[in-house]
């Protein structure tokens, strides 16, 4: 039996799409709603890596991605 694998929830905006990977642009410093508008950054996440993404509409804050990832991708690119 397999474990499921480790992962990490970003927050922030979808981008772009290719065939195979997504660009999304999240929050650098504290992975929160407050911490988005200021430090954010953008980069390409391969599919393979990518659990699950979700839009969420928020009437103060307009539409959030949250995009759950593996966390060994999160630890790749220095995200944790």
């Amino acid at each position: 039996m397999t474990r499921p694998p480790e992962v990490v929830t970003l927050y922030g905006a979808k981008l772009r799409e290719s065939e195979k990977a997504v660009l999304f642009q999240y929050c650098l410093q504290d992975n929160t709603l407050e911490g988005y508008a200021a430090h954010s950054k953008s980069e390409w996440f391969p599919f393979s890596q990518i659990v699950s993404i979700h839009t969420t509409f928020n009437a103060g804050n307009g539409i959030l991605d949250s995009m759950v990832i593996t966390k060994w991708l999160a630890t790749t690119k220095g995200i944790i």
